[in-house]
C-alpha cells in the first residue's frame, strides 16, 4: 500500500468528517470554510500561520486552507495566545476563533480575553 502525499476531501458534500461538540461537520462546510479562510491568508500574503485552537473542525480547515495558500500551519493548543508566542513561532498571521485572519503586528489577543481584539484597523 503507498500512501498519498495529497490530502482530500470526499466529493459528497454531505459526508460527515468530523463531530464537534457533538454536531456533524461535512464536508461541504469544511470545503467552503477553507476556501474562505484560504483567500483571506492569500490576502495576507501570509506564508506561516498559527492557528490557536482546541477545535477538530477548525483545524481540519485550517489544515486545507493552509494547503490552499500554500503557507506553513503552525497549531497551538488552546484558544490564548499569551505575550511572546507569536514572535516565538516567527508567524507572520493569527487565524481567530472566528477564522478571521489578522496579520502579526496587530492585537490579536489579551492574555484574559479569549475573544478576537476589538478596536479599528488604520
Amino acid at each position: 500500500m503507498s500512501l498519498s502525499r495529497r490530502l482530500d476531501l470526499p466529493e459528497d458534500d454531505s459526508a460527515l468528517v468530523v463531530l464537534q461538540d457533538g454536531q456533524p461537520v461535512t464536508t461541504g462546510q469544511i470545503r467552503s470554510q477553507s476556501q474562505k479562510l484560504a483567500a483571506e491568508l492569500r490576502a495576507a500574503r501570509a506564508s506561516r500561520v498559527l492557528l490557536p485552537t482546541d477545535r477538530a473542525d477548525h483545524l481540519v480547515i485550517g489544515l486545507f486552507a493552509c494547503l490552499a495558500a500554500r503557507c506553513d500551519l503552525v497549531l497551538h493548543r488552546g484558544p490564548i495566545v499569551v505575550d511572546g508566542l507569536i514572535a516565538a513561532m516567527g508567524v507572520d498571521a493569527v487565524v481567530m476563533p472566528d477564522l478571521t485572519v489578522v496579520p502579526n503586528g496587530e492585537p490579536i489577543i489579551a492574555r484574559d480575553d479569549p475573544g478576537p481584539a476589538t478596536g479599528s484597523r488604520s
